[in-house]
């Protein structure tokens, strides 16, 4: 079978790597080591199981993958049933050719962390009020701000009121 797969190295330049035959030798050989994979939302990012004790961190793959990844990435396609396959066409092909600045890396690291701080607020908010989460969000995008009401006759306003 022939593949083509991105890398993330963890420093210089993102690249193809394509060849033929069984994957798993090639994603080993890719990640120098027993392999892990990470769901990314259609694909998958292929990481060294060990690379936290062996590796430096890569700043673009965990950008990526929103959590930690030690050593370099390989970002590859599956079948719906689960057989890895070439890395899909488009957006994550273009990486090919970029290398991360560190500047880059913080300020994609900042939006995330307030992305996952905003969603945080947001579901909190939805349980304290029990309102629609998207009402917040639509209300968040035009205000800037989650706000939310919490019902007069509401358990949770029993001793407050």
């Amino acid at each position: 079978m022939s593949y083509r797969f991105v890398v993330i190295p963890e420093q210089g330049e993102c690249y193809f790597y394509s060849g033929d035959g069984p994957t798993l030798p090639a994603l080993q050989l890719l990640v120098d080591g027993l392999i892990d994979v990470i769901d990314i939302g259609g694909a998958d990012m292929v990481v060294n199981d060990e690379g936290r004790f062996t590796k430096s961190l890569n700043l673009g793959a965990s950008l990526m993958a929103q959590r930690p990844v030690y050593g370099p990435a390989v970002l590859t396609g599956r079948t719906a049933s689960g057989e890895t396959v070439s890395c899909p066409e488009g957006h994550l092909t273009d990486l090919v050719g970029h290398a991360f600045s560190d500047e880059e890396a913080v300020d994609l690291m900042v939006e995330a962390a307030n992305l996952r701080a905003m969603a945080m607020t947001v579901r909190e908010a939805a349980k304290i009020s029990g309102q629609d989460p998207i009402d917040l969000i639509r209300n968040y995008w035009q205000t800037g701000k989650v706000e939310h009401r919490v019902p007069a006759d509401s358990p949770r306003m029993a001793g407050y009121l």
